[in-house]
């Protein structure tokens, strides 16, 4: 008997943490109900200080894989991959603290052969951009600002340079963004009581048709701003999706919300 209520109370323990590996989020990526959900997280056991995790959409498809530093939430850490419908690699990288850091490769989706490599610093865009064409020969070259001014040379097959064209086009908003955050924001009342003020910056990453799949602060304020100026961002629904020389992408890029009393 005593061995029988043993073995139940192992198969209960298991099967309560096998009930806490997968959570489901809605399109926001906010934790909510199996029906609700947009994406689940299955996470696996943890390695050391990280726990694998992969994260889907609703109808199964794979969307990224990786590390979180956290059980039951995305907090990306370590090395990333983003994947393709066909479950190819489309990109991959490493994060701190979900902020994007060094370099990432983007790879095309047929061939699997690299596209181009960028790198970023704190979660923006900077330093060497390098484009490829499917031979593997150099595209382009471009170096990004962090003010976001880019400067460029594009080169034939041959590796003769021609005339420049900008390899990467980021995603738009079809809204007036600064109209709808004058609109939308709404400034914490504790905020204005104790006079705090500030910039966030939320990263955002935009698929190839034009849908948000990912926000996330990369900079905060205050904890208030931070939630705030989040939902904001998440209200802004019609994108033109970003471009890799002159095809859709998916892409990652920064939208700052300032907040001043």
């Amino acid at each position: 008997m005593k061995r029988l209520l043993t073995l139940l109370s192992i198969l209960i323990c298991i099967s309560g943490y096998a009930q806490q590996d997968t959570i489901y989020l809605n399109k926001d990526g906010d934790s909510c109900a199996v029906n609700d959900a947009a994406f689940h997280v299955v996470f696996s056991p943890e390695t050391d200080t990280l726990i694998p995790y992969a994260l889907y959409k609703k109808d199964g498809i794979l969307v990224s894989s990786g590390f979180t530093s956290r059980k039951g939430e995305l907090v990306m850490n370590g090395h990333q991959k983003y994947y393709y419908e066909d479950g190819s690699v489309e990109e991959e990288g490493v994060c701190y603290n979900n902020i994007r850091i060094g370099e990432w490769k983007h790879y095309r989706r047929t061939s699997g052969k690299l596209m181009f490599t960028e790198n970023y610093f704190l979660g923006k865009r900077v330093g060497q951009l390098v484009g490829y064409y499917s031979s593997g020969a150099v595209k382009t070259r471009e170096h990004h600002m962090p003010d976001g001014t880019v400067t460029g040379r594009t080169f034939d097959e041959k590796g003769k340079e021609i005339r420049y064209e900008q390899y990467i086009q980021v995603p738009v908003c079809k809204l007036n963004v600064a109209k709808f955050l004058s609109r939308n924001l709404e400034y914490p009342e504790y905020c204005v009581a104790k006079n705090i003020a500030g910039r966030v910056e939320i990263a955002i990453l935009i698929d190839d048709t034009g849908d948000m799949i990912l926000a996330t602060v990369i900079k905060s304020a205050h904890p208030m701003l931070d939630e705030e100026a989040l939902r904001v961002v998440r209200l802004l629904r019609e994108w033109q999706p970003g471009k890799v020389d002159g095809k859709p992408q998916k892409m990652y890029m920064t939208q700052p919300i300032t907040f001043k009393l």
